[in-house]
């Protein structure tokens, strides 16, 4: 077995690298709150008006939080689709300019620039992009990730992300300016709108040629009825597949009835042309007559419960989409009236301080704060090696003498076993003759005889006695070293 004293010493010599690096890394964590406390007060009185904060320590740990969470959005952003550094550069500055223009954070559209990849825009398209979206989440009262996804997917639905860039970005204000503004024509929010279009709705209406305008004044006025976001553009795609299929199959009914979906061309006529013919058809009948009309039409119960809802409301149709056929710069409007002057300056400053964020914290991370984690993780890793080395040294030295061929004997001072110890007690003994203690005769255990047969034994004890002496004073070691590690 090794003594204590051979792992004292192993220990002191191996934890010297371990004690060296972990003062580099206590020594780089000293520079950077250095860094950071500067940085702090080179923000000025600004920045600690903005953050509400006592302390120059609050506020460059708020911009160290805003710079990694940009910088992760953005590098993952950037990431899905290979952009160049100067296209990367104008992502940055896209989304810090949407920080100071609008309520969200340049993290918050940093992330936005992912979905925007996501739905299939360019790097160029998604530059253009950004800034609508924005409003249209702004005035929609939702997230960026979710204004994304509810308005790419409208503008593809309805076929409108086709064209060149110009186009695309002026279909995309179109299909913006027209959710937001259906929401102050009737009872439901522009996320419900947004989800009608994209849960059926859009796809039926590109289908036959309805335009964005008759297809959303549909939607109204299913909500004006109790039916919205997802229900309303399940019952819109019920109602033009059962209008353009009866009518071919029923011609002769419809021809009958005076209602005409489609015209000479084949081209149908529209919801609004269709409703009005059919509430017409329906003037003075009761609800029972007027369920048989329908149903006489061909009409299933699904479909005639979902056309009941539009009956007799042409005039409000054709008003909505007389409004929502002219909605240029609703989006931006809505998106402005929807803060106050207060929270506008509040934006400004956010964005503000999200460019102290980038231009500021960047710098001291990669100078100050990456080397300090470095050297951090140097003193980990010495602390692990300590303890492996240590076991290990522990474990080979129980199974060989430590004055033979031990691992570490070239680099630690041999302390001797008690194997060794007994031996160079017998050898005195045989040397200085029998010993003879004075006084009384010892306690059983305590004298030579109790110790060991053979002449050694009293000189044995004596030897023992001091080993115990070298135990204690190895254990200090051993509390010093421990010491002297928990204080780095």
């Amino acid at each position: 077995m090794a003594s204590i004293g051979d792992i004292v010493a192993y220990l002191r010599m191996d934890s010297k690298n371990f004690t060296s690096n972990a003062r580099a890394a206590s020594a780089q964590t000293k520079g950077l709150n250095t860094q950071f406390g500067l940085m702090a007060k080179s923000a000025g009185r600004g920045a600690l008006a903005l953050a509400g904060v006592g302390g120059g320590m609050a506020i460059a740990g708020k911009a160290l939080s805003n710079s990694q969470g940009f910088e992760r959005a953005l590098t993952r952003s950037v990431a899905i689709q290979g952009a160049s550094v100067e296209q990367s550069e104008r992502m940055r500055e896209a989304a810090l300019s949407v920080s100071e223009t609008t309520k969200f954070s340049a993290t918050e559209a940093a992330q936005a620039f992912y979905f925007l990849a996501s739905a299939g825009l360019t790097v160029e398209e998604q530059l253009n992009s950004i800034g609508e979206v924005a409003k249209f989440a702004q005035a929609g009262n939702f997230d960026m990730a979710t204004a994304t996804d509810l308005l790419t997917d409208a503008q593809s639905a309805m076929g409108l992300s086709a064209g060149t860039a110009a186009e695309k970005l002026a279909n995309l204000k179109l299909v913006g300016d027209t959710l937001v503004r259906a929401e102050t024509l009737a009872n439901a929010s522009t996320q419900q709108f947004s989800e009608a279009m994209t849960n059926g709705a859009a796809v039926a209406a590109r289908t036959y040629g309805v335009s964005l305008a008759e297809t959303i004044a549909t939607l109204a006025v299913f909500a004006d009825q109790g039916a919205k976001g997802a229900e309303a553009g399940t019952k819109f795609g019920i109602v033009l597949r059962d209008l353009t299929t009866k009518s071919l199959k029923q011609k002769e009914a419809f021809a009958a009835a005076g209602v005409e979906i489609f015209d000479q061309q084949g081209k149908f006529l529209g919801v609004a042309n269709a409703i009005k013919e059919l509430t017409k058809l329906m003037d003075g009948l009761s609800d029972a007559e007027k369920k048989a009309e329908l149903m006489a039409l061909g009409f299933s119960d699904k479909s005639v419960g979902a056309i009941q809802m539009l009956l007799g409301t042409s005039e409000k149709l054709e008003g909505f989409i007389a409004t929502l056929s002219d909605v240029g710069g609703t989006m931006e409007r809505i998106a402005d009236n929807s803060v106050t002057k207060l929270d506008q300056s509040l934006n400004e400053m956010n964005g503000q301080f999200d460019r102290f964020s980038q231009h500021i914290v960047g710098p001291v991370m990669e100078n100050v704060f990456v080397p300090a984690l470095t050297a951090m993780n140097d003193a980990v890793a010495g602390l692990k090696k300590l303890a492996e080395d240590s076991a290990r040294f522990a474990f080979n030295v129980s199974k060989q003498d430590i004055a033979g061929a031990s691992p570490v004997q070239e680099n630690i001072e041999v302390i001797p076993t008690q194997q060794a110890i007994r031996e160079r007690a017998g050898r005195d003994a045989q040397r200085l003759g029998p010993v003879r203690l004075n006084g009384p005769a010892p306690p059983a255990g305590t004298d030579g005889a109790s110790l060991g047969s053979g002449p050694g034994g009293a000189a044995t004890a004596a030897a023992i006695s001091a080993q115990n002496e070298l135990l204690s004073q190895q254990l200090e070691e051993l509390k010093k070293l421990n010491s002297d590690t928990e204080t780095i």
